[in-house]
Protein backbone atom coordinates (compact mmCIF):
# COMPACT_ATOMS: atom_id res chain seq x y z
CA UNK A 1 0.00 0.00 0.00
CA UNK A 2 1.59 3.68 -0.85
CA UNK A 3 1.78 6.07 2.05
CA UNK A 4 -0.74 8.41 0.68
CA UNK A 5 -3.29 5.38 0.96
CA UNK A 6 -2.11 4.36 4.45
CA UNK A 7 -2.63 7.77 5.40
CA UNK A 8 -6.26 7.57 4.20
CA UNK A 9 -7.12 4.04 5.72
CA UNK A 10 -5.87 5.84 8.93
CA UNK A 11 -8.13 9.27 8.68
CA UNK A 12 -11.38 7.15 7.10
CA UNK A 13 -11.13 4.89 10.11
CA UNK A 14 -10.61 7.62 12.55
CA UNK A 15 -13.98 9.04 11.22
CA UNK A 16 -15.48 5.97 12.62
CA UNK A 17 -16.20 4.01 9.24
CA UNK A 18 -15.97 0.57 9.06
CA UNK A 19 -13.27 -1.60 7.70
CA UNK A 20 -15.72 -3.06 4.56
CA UNK A 21 -16.31 1.02 4.17
CA UNK A 22 -12.38 1.88 4.26
CA UNK A 23 -11.68 -0.82 1.92
CA UNK A 24 -14.20 -0.06 -0.58
CA UNK A 25 -13.34 4.19 -0.39
CA UNK A 26 -9.95 3.19 -1.04
CA UNK A 27 -10.78 0.36 -3.37
CA UNK A 28 -8.53 -1.91 -1.44
CA UNK A 29 -9.12 -5.59 -0.01
CA UNK A 30 -10.98 -5.46 3.74
CA UNK A 31 -8.03 -8.25 5.61
CA UNK A 32 -5.28 -5.74 4.08
CA UNK A 33 -6.72 -2.63 5.67
CA UNK A 34 -7.68 -5.19 9.28
CA UNK A 35 -3.52 -5.83 8.27
CA UNK A 36 -2.42 -2.15 8.16
CA UNK A 37 -4.61 -1.36 10.96
CA UNK A 38 -3.45 -4.09 13.19
CA UNK A 39 0.12 -3.39 12.17
CA UNK A 40 0.32 0.61 11.01
CA UNK A 41 4.26 0.56 10.63
CA UNK A 42 4.56 -2.42 9.10
CA UNK A 43 6.16 -2.46 5.44
CA UNK A 44 7.47 -5.26 3.43
CA UNK A 45 11.02 -5.89 3.92
CA UNK A 46 13.91 -4.97 1.64
CA UNK A 47 14.19 -7.85 -1.09
CA UNK A 48 11.37 -9.82 -0.20
CA UNK A 49 8.91 -11.04 -3.23
CA UNK A 50 9.70 -12.97 -6.50
CA UNK A 51 13.36 -13.77 -6.87
CA UNK A 52 14.71 -13.30 -10.83
CA UNK A 53 16.89 -16.22 -10.93
CA UNK A 54 17.84 -15.78 -15.05
CA UNK A 55 17.12 -13.57 -17.51
CA UNK A 56 14.54 -14.72 -20.07
CA UNK A 57 16.61 -13.39 -22.69
CA UNK A 58 19.58 -15.84 -21.87
CA UNK A 59 16.69 -19.24 -21.53
CA UNK A 60 16.02 -18.33 -24.91
CA UNK A 61 19.10 -18.23 -26.75
CA UNK A 62 19.98 -21.38 -25.03
CA UNK A 63 16.94 -22.84 -26.35
CA UNK A 64 17.93 -21.18 -29.70
CA UNK A 65 21.60 -22.91 -29.74
CA UNK A 66 21.00 -26.73 -29.00
CA UNK A 67 16.96 -26.84 -30.02
CA UNK A 68 17.39 -30.83 -30.14
CA UNK A 69 17.98 -30.96 -26.77
CA UNK A 70 14.60 -31.72 -24.33
CA UNK A 71 12.79 -29.09 -21.87
CA UNK A 72 13.69 -31.40 -19.56
CA UNK A 73 17.68 -30.75 -20.13
CA UNK A 74 17.67 -27.00 -20.69
CA UNK A 75 15.37 -27.17 -17.13
CA UNK A 76 18.31 -28.90 -15.25
CA UNK A 77 20.62 -26.73 -16.86
CA UNK A 78 19.08 -23.62 -15.41
CA UNK A 79 18.14 -24.94 -12.38
CA UNK A 80 14.73 -24.14 -12.83
CA UNK A 81 11.32 -25.91 -13.30
CA UNK A 82 10.02 -27.60 -17.37
CA UNK A 83 6.53 -25.42 -16.33
CA UNK A 84 9.40 -22.15 -16.51
CA UNK A 85 11.24 -22.98 -19.61
CA UNK A 86 7.90 -23.93 -21.10
CA UNK A 87 6.13 -20.09 -20.35
CA UNK A 88 9.75 -18.62 -21.23
CA UNK A 89 9.53 -20.28 -25.28
CA UNK A 90 5.61 -19.44 -25.88
CA UNK A 91 6.61 -15.96 -24.62
CA UNK A 92 9.34 -15.86 -27.23
CA UNK A 93 7.48 -17.45 -29.89
CA UNK A 94 9.37 -20.38 -29.51
CA UNK A 95 8.33 -24.25 -30.41
CA UNK A 96 8.38 -26.38 -27.88
CA UNK A 97 9.30 -29.45 -29.64
CA UNK A 98 12.02 -29.70 -32.29
CA UNK A 99 10.65 -31.19 -35.71
CA UNK A 100 11.46 -34.89 -36.08
CA UNK A 101 13.30 -35.04 -39.66
CA UNK A 102 11.09 -37.73 -41.59
CA UNK A 103 13.69 -40.01 -43.88
CA UNK A 104 13.10 -39.43 -46.91
CA UNK A 105 11.83 -42.31 -49.59
CA UNK A 106 14.35 -44.22 -51.24
CA UNK A 107 13.66 -44.70 -55.01
CA UNK A 108 12.50 -48.57 -54.52
CA UNK A 109 9.44 -47.17 -52.35
CA UNK A 110 8.49 -44.43 -54.48
CA UNK A 111 8.53 -46.70 -57.74
CA UNK A 112 6.30 -49.41 -55.34
CA UNK A 113 3.94 -46.12 -54.06
CA UNK A 114 3.26 -44.83 -57.83
CA UNK A 115 2.64 -48.36 -59.20
CA UNK A 116 -0.20 -48.29 -56.48
CA UNK A 117 -1.23 -45.28 -56.85
CA UNK A 118 -1.85 -46.26 -60.53
CA UNK A 119 -3.30 -49.10 -59.65
CA UNK A 120 -5.79 -47.18 -57.47
CA UNK A 121 -6.20 -44.75 -59.99
CA UNK A 122 -7.37 -47.58 -63.16
CA UNK A 123 -10.03 -49.20 -60.47
CA UNK A 124 -11.96 -45.99 -59.55
CA UNK A 125 -11.81 -45.42 -63.84
CA UNK A 126 -13.29 -48.85 -64.62
CA UNK A 127 -15.76 -48.95 -61.81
Amino acid sequence: MAKSKKAEVIALKLRGLSNRTVAKATKSCPKTVKKYLEHPDATRKVGSGRKTTIPKDDIGAAIKADPEKSIRQHGQDFNISEGSIRRVMKKQGLKSRAKVKKPALSKNLQERRLVKAKKALNKLKKG
